[in-house]
C-alpha cells in the first residue's frame, strides 16, 4: 500500500515570516509571509513544507480547507512519524529565512 499522511494544519497569512508551531492544545499552526488571495498562501505553503519534508511538491495536496485557515493536507510517501519529525513540530522549532 502507498503511504500518505494527512495533517490539519491551521495557517495564518501576513504573519511576515515564515514559522510552523505547535500551540498548546496541540494544533499546528503554519505563519506564512503572503496574504490569502489567488492562492499565493496555498502555494508558498506547499513550497514551505515540500522543502522541510524533502519532497517533490507534487506529492502534497490541500485535501480540505483550500479558500479556509483550516487545512487539512495530504502528504503522499511519509508517514506521521516522519512528517512531525521534519517539520520539527515535536520541538517546536522555529524556521529561520
Amino acid at each position: 500500500g502507498v503511504m500518505a499522511t494527512t495533517i490539519e494544519l491551521k495557517v495564518i497569512p501576513q504573519a511576515g515570516k515564515q514559522e510552523i508551531a505547535q500551540n498548546a492544545q496541540g494544533v499546528v499552526t503554519c505563519r506564512l509571509k503572503s496574504a490569502a488571495e489567488d492562492g499565493k498562501a496555498n502555494a508558498e505553503l506547499i513550497k514551505l513544507l515540500a522543502k522541510l519534508l524533502h519532497i517533490p511538491q507534487a506529492d502534497i495536496r490541500i485535501l480540505v480547507g483550500a479558500t479556509s485557515r483550516k487545512k487539512t493536507l495530504v502528504i503522499a510517501s511519509l508517514d506521521k512519524k516522519t512528517v512531525l519529525e521534519r517539520l520539527g513540530i515535536q520541538q517546536q522549532l522555529s524556521l529561520q529565512g
